[in-house]
């Protein structure tokens, strides 16, 4: 998933040609087959080229904190956080630009968790849900569990906001 700030972009999704993705202050995402391959990270790169995101969120990395780092110099982003691939799956990495003020809430296998002093501050939290079916629902309370104060966007990469 990433974030641009008020700046207008567009993106052809290269699997299916006819749909483009495009915004303004917003977020999308696309789906990378695990950043400890050349190809993803030549996508990656591809995408930092053409939509220049202040934020980048990326599930699924297989990445540990040194690898994730070149990732992150490579991308040209100055700061990450990083929960660290158990080697085989998983890893969840949150790439941002300097010029992006964020207070921190909380990193987990799960998600990422940040709020975005900008606005007023606005939550971002990237989510990686349960792998296993069985346990879709424990994503689902970890959702719930975050403040309903705070103003919230559930987000789904196929199906937008929900």
């Amino acid at each position: 998933m990433v974030w641009r700030r008020n700046k207008t972009f567009q993106m052809q999704d290269r699997r299916s040609p006819s749909r483009r993705v495009a915004g303004h202050n917003e977020t999308f995402s696309l789906e990378l087959q695990g950043l400890s391959s050349p190809r993803a990270v030549r996508s990656l790169l591809e995408v930092q080229k053409r939509i220049n995101p202040d934020v980048f969120f990326l599930s699924e990395t297989h990445l540990d904190k040194a690898k994730a780092d070149n990732v992150r110099r490579r991308a040209g982003f100055d700061h990450l956080i990083i929960h660290e691939s158990d080697g085989r799956s998983g890893g969840l990495l949150l790439l941002l630009k300097e010029e992006v003020n964020i207070r921190f809430q909380a990193v987990t296998q799960n998600y990422i968790d940040v709020v975005i002093e900008e606005n007023g501050g606005w939550r971002f939290t990237g989510v990686y849900g349960e792998p296993d079916w069985r346990h879709k629902a424990r994503t689902w309370e970890v959702i719930r569990s975050f403040s309903p104060s705070e103003q919230a966007i559930y987000w789904s990469p196929h199906k937008g906001p929900l």
